[in-house]
């Protein structure tokens, strides 16, 4: 019942906190991802397969190319890449393959979103391909999300993605459940406010300070902003005043 009426009402469900964070991160990428039709880009057989597996899984759709956008593709890519959905460009390329790649399958209208499958890319080649990807992203409106499950050797590059307002993934079932529950509709435009002025002055205000964690009464603070009840409650310094306050 529960699970039913959290389909009504649009809110997606997620099976763990890591999941929790990055589907909630990619809701505020500047274009969000979501659709149920999807188009990936690799240099990675291995992770092609990951990435495919965990997608068929949750019933997203990863047509292949036109007939049209597959003599493109095979024109223009290396001998060695696998013209299929997902495109294995091939090992070892650097920022023109990628972009060669994703220009092509942005032209074809059959995907709602594209995914790039990163693996080991990191240092010269993250380089490289970094800011390609982002000039992509800016010139085009449906969305580009990145799965990239390198840990911390990507770390400076993660942020520039994010920086960028492009939703980022560690984890391929994560990518899955965030273009599978997100759907365009009323309730997603009302809950996602973080681009008016008014509600991000109230959360600079309540989150300026020291840096570090935030306490349960601020975050609770945040959490109201954007509509989300919680129980009825007051801070105070000490027991005295707790129990004064409750008598009040």
């Amino acid at each position: 019942i529960f699970a039913a009426v959290c389909r009504g009402l649009r809110v997606p469900l997620v099976g763990s906190l890591d999941e929790l964070v990055e589907v909630a991160a990619a809701y505020t990428a500047t274009e969000s991802v979501g659709g149920s039709s999807v188009g990936i880009v690799t240099s990675s057989g291995g992770a092609a397969i990951m990435v495919a597996d965990a997608f068929e899984a949750r019933n997203l759709s990863m047509p292949p190319p036109s007939p049209a956008t597959a003599r493109t593709l095979r024109t223009t890519l290396p001998s060695t890449a696998t013209i299929s959905n997902p495109l294995d460009i091939g090992a070892g390329q650097g920022s023109q393959a990628f972009g060669t790649a994703l220009q092509t399958m942005f032209s074809e209208q059959a995907f709602d979103s594209i995914v790039v499958a990163l693996t080991m890319v990191a240092g010269d080649q993250a380089d490289a391909v970094i800011p390609e990807l982002i000039d992509i992203a800016s010139q085009h409106a449906r969305p580009l999300a990145v799965i990239w499950p390198a840990g911390s050797l990507v770390a400076p590059w993660r942020r520039r993605l994010r920086k960028h307002g492009i939703a980022l993934f560690e984890n391929p079932a994560f990518a899955a459940t965030a273009l599978r529950e997100n759907r365009p509709g009323p309730s997603r435009s009302q809950l996602v406010m973080t681009k008016q002025s008014a509600f991000i002055a109230r959360a600079r205000a309540i989150t300026a300070g020291a840096p570090g964690i935030r306490t349960e009464w601020r975050t609770r603070q945040l959490l109201e902003i954007y509509g989300i009840e919680s129980p009825g409650e007051a801070l105070v310094a000490s027991r005295c005043a707790a129990e004064t306050d409750r008598k009040s």
